[in-house]
Parts: structure tokens; C-alpha cells; sequence
């Protein structure tokens, strides 16, 4: 835009609602007595009886173009004093006022105004030349920049600066910089890191700083949509936390104003007879509007009762639950499963299953691997993935307690990283032993539980339902076997920090860590003394490969880009930026030109299919039998790649199964995956990489990706990251190769040198995070001023839920509509969904839409489902059901989930089935619910405009996700307030939204 200037106009005003202008301009011809405009489409102009000019306006779409070309005319009647400015809608005067400007005309164009076409002007002269040439201009620079000003518009949003001195991301990298000068630490040191596709591309930010106070580093890692906003985001963290640990002073400047959009005022009538019912129960209730009660004094002496009257969580260790154990002394129970034991080693079946199990490469440490446990509280097992510790080891022990005649004192708990995987081990466990589940093996996890015997027996769990039963304290429990150590998080930290107060407490509990890249000296230096057994050996050896070898074993050429495709990257700045750090423009010398060539024409974070096709044609031409499992980053593209190879003109075959598996997959398919397929494909995220074992995966084809999930507390945006997987993640991924036969795998990633992506010391959060965390807690009034839990927040903590959602289920209970709450709030914490697409289809069909019931509303469209499929399992049983789901395209496993949380910390009459009615216009409950749903996903409310376009409560433009029932063409509400699940950052959606109404029942 060389010689222009260039016109800045606030984000807010560009994307307001510009239609008041079409009604504006129709009023005042009739009021002047003009003849109704003429639209002509084509050449996207309004034009007036009686007024010599032609209002322009261009836009992609037929509706826009209207409104851009009504602004026009309106432009031209205040140049014409035909019209007062004062009598234009707000939003256009801002843009007027910019037209008198002499020194803004011909910048112009960048907004979309156009200069009016004179009908008696000879051919195209400089004017239209100009308009041609700004209109291409804003096309190709201001249109980018515009989708990158909204996103970083939300993400400047800030809710929690009040609670961290009033350091926000206007003023923390100015006061960073000045701590950083003052201890004499270098300034700038942020390491960025490209996280998605190109389409979709957002940074990460990583630094730290040395805290003299503290004597240690505070580290920071945040992400944003551009280096500039992950950079902010990290200083202030680093800021905030800082100022929590005295380093810093409050923040004592004055705060910079933004003038968000502006949401207008919704106004309603309340009837007496409501307000006269709402003063009587607060004078009830002793409450005053807008007061706050009155904090506990902690210095009060009064007593309180902390036993807890509600169920705790299950498996209560060494419980005389059945009639025989109850009249039997632990000896007893002893010889019985001895006795038990010895008949198994007569089967021949199970002797047969136990040869097997002595070819594992850990049967020949058996001896060693006890004898540590024994004479250690904290043991390390690092053995290979293949080895098969995660299933012998908890068996070695509780057999040596049975053989010993001890067998009632062992109960072993093992740790399993993900739902699935602490499922199928238990059932894999249960088949060696040639019993059911539920004997001496079962699995606890979030809504689902199968129970082993009180005694002798183990049980599996994620860490998440291990943190839970931990709270009731682990009487009875003799083991605790933590698997997948390597795949920490936030509750794994939790757990460990647990574990090492208890075996302090408790020195006959016995703690087992594995994993087969265990690094050794982060857990010696946090527990202090560990025993390590190191388990050598691979059932089989594994051949692997990288991105450029199998580039040249192919002789894979990438198809033509198309010209879109290019465009757009060239768009993208940050990917231009960032050009040095893309590996595939580098290629060893030993690698012939064709395939450097190719490398560089493969965009670095795209998953080729064409690749993967050519792979798998390769793996067929090696005559090797075997499955192939192949490693992706999420649910999308595990979708798509199955649709791809089910149009190919080899994999569409019958003899090819194609099998996904993933967290959404029914229970039942995901059993397919495990039985025996010689041309099976199985499509897998992260879940196959550790602990599940597919036996007969010979190959492995890897994309090196996985896809994670991030909230930012500061602007309560969620954002799904895709990211590369670790060095360790593709040792484990290369493992599930190889456990009947030598194994190959193909990774996805050019080798070159591997950074480090973990510190190596257990870490606390961040400080910031913990404030923000306790300040949360302490708003919704479940921590008290002493950091001690209330009794709404002992009740929280024993729900697998979040605690905002687990509020709304105790208000729930109150209102008598627990059961359909518990249903909602489940969706709500699994983010499952009661509608399934399929992958080629975005929007609900008619018959999905049909749920909705003139509610407005995803959460109450999914109860009216739960409600249909529960009459249809009542009258014709659980087949005619899944009929109904096949028919409909329901998930009938999310909606079984309600069922689950009846059996949690309620009593049933508060969860009953309350029927919702769904055949009238206006039923009482719609609104309770709506009103439940508010408080308990606060602060996600927004304000409809029009469309699909929302304002959320910070004044911020997002849309309606298209897989709603509120995703509608020209759609009213009669209430614009809208409450909703989740905000997706960077594109934006709202997910899963219902329209609460402010008028009450009588």
C-alpha cells in the first residue's frame, strides 16, 4: 500500500451489527415519500426514483452486499445535507465521520466503502482503476489481518488480573524486563514453538526466571495465536507469579480502558405475583439482595463434625462384602484361594496361558522384581514396551501372596493412564487367570466400575479415580502399582505427592513405578532411596525408519499443491517467520536430490494420506503378515484418513478392515480391535501407544503428532493444540511393533536432534495457577478463608466432575431435577455429544434437529434424546434401543452415563427420573434447568445478534457452533441470552448453547 495511508478501525466496528442502516434508509423514503430502493444484485447496487446516484456495495454474499451498498447511499445523503448525521444508526456515524476527513478519502476502500459509480462516466477511468485496485487490497491484506485481530481479541481478555496485584498483559512484559535488569538476568530469553496446521496455527512460549527470594526458577509456558500474544502471556505469568512470591509490588499504575463492544441492555418485565414469591422466600431465607453473607470466623471455637455422612468411593479394601467372607477369618479366606490356586494349576487350560506367560522376557526377573518389592518401599521397574510388566508384574505379587498362604492380606491398586487401557488390561488379566472379571481382577473408572473380591485381588484405575479413592484413605491396601509413570500430569503429580506423605505414614505400603523410559533420577531425588530393576530385552527387534527413508524407499513424489493452498501459506507470516525452523527443508547429503526435492514440498505438520498409502502398498508388497496400526493426532483425522482408504482402489476391499480406535469408539468395537486381523488397519490416537497391546501389529506407520487440550484461566478460552510427539512417545509407539514377529516402523518426522521437552525434576504448578485456582474454589464457596474445605466442597470433591458442574448438580437435587442434571452435567465434564455425523456432514439433520423441541437449547435437545431412548429400551429393551441410536445416529454410550451417576454420592430419590415435558410450547422445567445450567457454566454467557454471531460476556465476537440446533438460517430467539459449554479459542465457537429465558412460571 505503498503512498497510502492506512485507515485503522477497531475490530468491534467492523464486525457490529450494520443492519439497522437497511431498516434506517427504508423509513426515511417513506417518511420523504421515496419510492422503495431497488437492489440489483448483480452489479450490487441500490438505486432511488427521483435521486441521481448509485449506491454501491460489494460482499460475498448476497445479504451484505445490501447492507454495504444501503451505507453507500446513506453516505452520499449526509454529503448532500439531505440528511442529518445525528439521525444515523451509532455505528454508521463513527464511519461518516471518517468521510469528512479530506485526508482519509482514499483510505477508504479498506473498509469496504466505495466511491459512488457515475452512470455518465466514459469507460473505466482512475477512479474505477482505484476502486478495483483497493478492493483486491482488501481482499488479500486486510481480511488476514482482520481474522487475526478477532482472535486476539479474545485472547487479550482478562478475568483473574484483580486477584494477581493488577498485572495484566499491558503492563507485565515492561516489569519483567525491569526485574530482569535489576537481578542482572539476561532480557528476551523466550523459546517459541509452532504448534498445528498451517490453517490453524497457534505458538508456544517457554521461559524462566531466577527468584532470589524463593532461590529457585519460575517457569512459564503459554500459548497464544502469534508469537506476540504467547510472549505476553508468558511474561505475565511469570509476572503474577513473582508478585505472589513477594518478589514484585502490586501493580499501582493506572489501568488502560478498552471499550469493548457494546452488548445492548435486555430488559423484561417481571410480574408482581414473581416478585412478590422472590421477597417472600429471601425474607425466609434472612437474605438481602446484593449482600454477600457474611464470611466463618477462623477464630471460632465452634466444633464441626467432619465424618462424612455420603458413600465414599468404592472398593473399600478388605470390606467383609459378601455373606461367605463375612463368616471367615482372613486364614481362612487364605487357604481358600490357595486351594483355588493349585486346582488352576491343574487346568490345562490355564497351564497353557502360563507357558506363555513365561516366555515374556519379565518372567526371567521374577525372582529379582519380588524380592525388591519386599525389601523396598519405592521400587523402579524400566523395562522395554513388550516385555509385558504391566500384566505380569501385579500377578507376580499377588500369586507369591497366595502361594505363601497370605493371599487375603495382598490387594494391589494399579494406575493405568487411560480409560481403555485400565479396562482391557483388567479384561487380559482376568483371561490369564481363566476367570471372569470380577473375581480376583476388575477396573474402577469415571462411570464405570466392575468390583474384583475384598481380598486377593486387583484392581485397575486411571489416576484420576485413584486420587478419589485416596481421600478415604488406603486402609487394606498392600500395593500400589503406578504404570506409564513417564505420562505425567496434573493428577499423577497429585497422586505422588500423596503417596510419598503415606508411605511416611504407612511403612508396610509397598509403591511400584514403571515404564519403559522411566527417567531414574527424577523419582530418586523425590522420594529419596529406590530400588531399580532394569528388564532387559524385546520379544522381537524392531526396524525403523524416518520420514526421508521412506520418502526414498517409496520414491514418493507429493502431489501438485493447488494455487489456493499456496496462497495461503504465503499469507501466513508467522509460517514465513518461522521457515528456518521447518526440518523438512533440510536434507542429509547420502539422499539423492528427488528426495530433497520432496521434503521440501511437504508441508511439515500435514499428514500426507498419499504417503500413507504408498506406505501401506509397500507393507503389502512385503508379504509380511501382520496388522498395521498407525498413530494420529485426533478424532478428525483419524475420520478422514478411514474415508480416504475406504474410497481407495485397493483398502475399499473387504479383506482390508479398516478399524478406528478411539475414546468415542462404542466399547464394543473397540473389542474388534484387539481379535486377531491379518489385514487389519487400525487407526489409533496416543491411547495404543503405552500399556494396550494389539499382538498381532507387525507395522507401525507413526505421524509423530498428538493433539492436546488447553484452558487459559485468564480469558477462558479452550484451545486444541496438535503438537509433536516426544522422543519417548516414538520409542513407545516404535514398541507396539514386533510382539509376535520382528516389527517395522515408519515415523513421520525427519531425524535430526531431539531437544529437551521435559524438565527433569517433579514440578509444582505455577503459582498463578494455584491463585486462580483457590480464588475459584473460594468464590463458589467451596474452600473457606483457612483453606479448608466446606461442606459443599467435601461434597465436590468426591464428584468426577468439575466443580462448577458438580454445584449445579446439588442445586439440581434441590429443584428435584437431579436425574436430568446428572445426564447434562456428564455431557458437559466428557464433552460427548448425543448426536453422531458422520464425517462429510457438519450440521444436524432434520430428524436430529427435531430433538430440540422448540427449546432453543443443545443441553435440553439431549435430555429429549435420553428421554426417547429410555422409553424405547422400557417398552422393547436395550436392542430396540440401539436401533434407535443406529436410526437417529445417537451415542447410545453417553447415554448411559446418567445411569452410572445415580449410583454416585446421592440418594436415588434425589436422582429420579423426573420426566421433562417436551410437548408443549412452555414447560416450567425448561426454564429451571436453563436457570441451572447458567450457574453452573458461568461465566460462558453471551448475547445473540444475529445468525450465528454471539457477543460473550467480555464483549467479544464468536459464532454459534454448526453442529448446534440453535445453528439455523434467519433464526429469532425471543430471549437473546445464551449459556454455553465451551469457547473453542482462536476459531472461536461456541459449543453446545441454550437460550435461558428470564420469565418465571407461575
Amino acid at each position: 500500500l505503498a503512498g497510502k495511508k492506512l485507515l485503522i478501525v477497531p475490530v468491534s466496528l467492523l464486525m457490529a451489527d450494520l443492519e439497522g442502516i437497511k431498516s434506517f434508509l427504508y423509513a426515511w423514503l417513506q417518511k420523504n415519500q421515496r419510492t422503495t430502493p431497488e437492489y440489483t444484485f448483480l452489479q450490487r447496487s441500490l438505486r432511488v426514483e427521483g435521486i441521481d446516484y448509485v449506491g454501491v456495495g460489494n460482499s460475498a454474499n448476497k445479504k451484505d452486499a445490501q447492507t454495504n451498498a444501503a451505507r453507500d447511499f446513506a453516505n452520499y445523503l449526509v454529503r448532500e445535507k439531505l440528511l442529518d448525521e445525528a439521525q444515523l444508526p451509532c455505528v454508521l456515524v463513527i464511519s461518516l465521520s471518517l468521510l469528512t476527513n479530506p485526508s482519509a478519502k482514499r483510505s477508504m476502500p479498506l473498509l469496504g466503502t466505495k466511491r459512488p459509480f457515475e452512470p455518465r462516466a466514459m469507460g473505466p477511468g482512475d477512479n474505477y482503476i482505484n476502486r478495483i485496485f483497493d478492493q483486491k487490497k482488501l481482499e488479500e491484506v486486510f481480511i488476514p489481518y482482520l481474522r487475526l485481530q478477532v482472535g486476539s481479541q479474545a485472547e487479550e481478555v482478562d478475568f483473574t488480573s484483580d486477584i494477581h496485584g493488577g498485572w495484566s498483559l499491558e503492563n507485565a512484559k515492561a516489569r519483567l524486563n525491569e526485574y530482569l535488569q535489576a537481578t542482572r538476568q539476561q532480557i528476551g530469553l523466550v523459546k517459541y514453538t509452532a504448534v498445528g496446521p498451517d490453517h490453524n496455527r497457534s505458538f508456544l512460549a517457554e521461559s524462566t526466571v531466577f527468584a532470589k527470594r524463593l532461590n529457585k526458577h519460575l517457569y512459564a509456558r503459554e500459548t497464544g495465536s502469534n508469537k506476540v500474544m504467547a510472549s505476553r502471556a508468558c511474561c505475565l505469568s511469570l509476572v503474577r507469579q513473582l508478585y505472589h512470591a513477594g518478589e514484585i509490588e502490586a501493580y499501582t499504575g493506572e489501568k488502560k480502558k478498552k471499550k469493548a463492544d457494546e452488548v445492548p441492555p435486555t430488559e423484561f418485565d417481571i410480574e408482581p405475583e414473581v416478585e412478590e414469591k422472590l421477597t417472600c422466600l429471601l425474607g425466609k431465607l434472612g437474605l438481602e439482595p446484593n449482600l454477600e453473607p457474611p464470611l466463618p470466623d477462623p477464630t471460632s471455637s465452634e466444633e464441626h463434625n467432619m465424618i462424612l455422612h455420603y458413600k465414599l468411593a468404592d472398593f473399600e479394601a478388605q470390606e467383609r462384602q459378601s455373606a461367605q467372607s463375612a463368616t471367615m477369618s482372613l486364614r481362612q479366606i487364605s487357604a481358600k484361594y490357595l486351594e483355588e490356586h493349585n486346582q488352576c494349576l491343574a487346568n490345562p487350560e490355564y497351564s497353557a496361558l502360563l507357558a506363555e506367560r513365561s516366555a515374556l522376557p519379565v518372567h526371567n526377573f521374577k525372582a529379582r522384581i519380588l524380592d525388591t518389592i519386599q525389601n523396598n518401599q519405592i521400587t523402579l521397574i524400566k523395562g522395554e514396551t513388550g516385555c509385558g510388566k504391566t500384566t505380569q508384574v501385579p500377578q507376580f505379587i499377588l500369586d507369591s501372596f497366595i502361594e505363601s498362604g497370605n493371599g487375603a492380606n495382598c490387594a494391589v491398586l494399579v494406575t493405568q493412564p487411560r480409560r481403555i487401557c485400565a479396562i482391557s488390561l483388567a479384561e487380559r488379566m482376568a483371561f490369564e487367570r481363566c476367570e471372569s472379571i470380577g473375581t480376583s481382577v476388575g477396573y474402577s473408572v469415571r462411570f464405570e466400575t466392575v468390583l474384583p473380591r475384598p481380598f486377593g485381588s486387583v484392581l485397575f484405575c486411571t489416576v484420576g479415580t485413584m486420587c478419589r479413592k485416596m481421600e478415604a484413605g488406603l486402609r487394606g491396601i498392600s500395593h500400589i502399582v503406578i504404570d506409564e509413570i513417564h505420562e505425567r500430569d496434573v493428577n499423577t503429580d497429585f497422586m505422588l505427592i500423596l503417596i510419598r506423605d503415606m508411605i511416611q505414614a504407612n511403612r508396610d505400603l509397598r509403591v511400584v513405578l514403571m515404564s519403559a523410559t522411566i527417567d531414574t533420577t527424577t523419582f530418586t531425588d523425590y522420594f529419596g532411596d529406590c530400588a531399580l530393576v532394569e528388564l532387559e530385552g524385546r520379544t522381537h527387534p524392531v526396524t525403523y525408519y524416518f520420514l526421508e527413508d521412506c520418502v526414498n524407499m517409496i520414491n514418493y513424489v507429493p502431489p501438485p499443491m493447488d494455487e489456493r493452498k499456496k496462497k495461503k501459506r504465503k499469507m501466513e507470516d508467522e509460517v514465513a517467520a518461522d521457515a528456518e525452523e521447518n526440518c523438512n527443508l533440510i536434507c542429509p547429503a547420502e539422499y539423492p536430490p528427488l528426495v530433497a526435492r520432496s521434503l521440501r514440498e511437504m508441508p511439515e505438520k500435514e499428514i500426507p494420506f498419499t504417503l500413507i498409502a504408498g506406505l501401506l502398498d509397500h507393507i503389502c508388497a512385503m508379504n509380511i503378515e501382520g496388522a498395521v496400526l498407525i498413530f494420529l493426532p485426533g478424532w478428525n483425522v483419524i475420520s478422514t484418513l478411514k474415508k480416504f482408504l475406504q474410497t481407495h482402489p485397493r483398502y475399499s476391499r473387504a479383506e482390508y478392515l479398516i478399524l478406528p480406535l478411539h475414546s468415542q469408539v462404542p466399547r464394543e468395537d473397540q473389542r474388534i480391535v484387539f481379535r486377531p486381523a491379518p489385514k487389519g488397519i487400525v487407526l489409533s490416537t496416543n491411547i495404543a501407544e503405552s500399556s494396550i497391546t494389539i499382538n498381532d501389529v507387525v507395522f507401525v506407520i507413526d505421524s509423530c503428532l498428538a493433539r492436546i487440550k488447553m484452558f487459559t484461566a485468564r480469558n477462558n478460552l479452550t484451545s486444541y493444540s496438535t503438537v509433536w510427539a516426544s522422543k519417548t512417545n516414538l520409542e513407545q509407539r516404535r514398541g507396539r511393533a514386533g510382539r509376535v514377529q520382528a516389527g517395522f516402523a515408519f515415523h513421520l518426522c525427519r531425524l535430526g536432534d531431539v531437544s529437551a521437552f521435559l524438565k527433569k525434576a517433579i514440578q509444582p504448578p505455577p503459582l498463578d495457577a494455584v491463585i486462580e485456582a483457590e480464588y475459584t474454589l473460594r468464590e463458589m464457596k467451596a474452600l473457606d478463608q483457612n483453606d479448608e474445605l466446606t461442606p459443599l466442597g467435601q461434597i465436590l470433591a468426591r464428584l468426577p466432575l468439575e466443580p462448577r458442574l458438580g454445584r449445579m448438580l446439588v442445586f439440581a437435587c434441590a429443584f428435584g431435577l437431579g436425574g436430568a442434571m446428572a445426564l447434562l452435567a456428564a455431557h458437559a465434564s466428557l464433552g460427548s455429544d448425543p448426536f453422531v455425523m458422520p464425517p462429510d456432514r457438519r450440521r444436524l439433520s432434520n430428524d436430529q434437529m427435531r430433538f430440540e423441541a422448540r427449546t432453543n437449547s443443545d443441553h435440553l435437545a439431549a435430555l429429549n434424546v435420553y428421554q426417547v431412548w429410555a422409553a424405547e429400551r422400557e417398552r422393547n429393551g436395550d436392542e430396540a434401543a440401539d436401533y434407535l441410536c443406529e436410526v437417529k445416529e445417537l451415542s447410545a454410550s453417553a447415554l448411559r452415563i446418567r445411569n452410572i451417576l445415580i449410583g454416585l454420592d446421592f440418594p436415588e430419590s434425589a436422582l429420579s427420573d423426573k420426566p421433562v415435558n417436551f410437548n408443549t410450547n412452555f414447560c416450567p422445567e425448561h426454564a429451571y434447568i436453563a436457570a441451572l445450567l447458567t450457574s453452573g457454566l458461568y461465566p460462558n454467557i453471551a448475547y445473540h445478534s444475529e445468525g450465528r454471531r454471539l457477543f460473550t460476556a467480555e464483549g467479544k465476537f464468536a459464532l454459534v457452533h454448526k453442529a448446534s440446533v440453535n445453528c439455523r438460517k434467519n433464526a429469532t430467539f425471543v430471549f437473546p441470552l445464551f449459556t454455553f459449554t465451551e469457547k473453542a479459542s482462536l476459531i472461536k465457537y461456541c459449543k453446545s448453547t441454550t437460550c435461558f429465558c428470564l420469565v418465571c412460571p407461575a
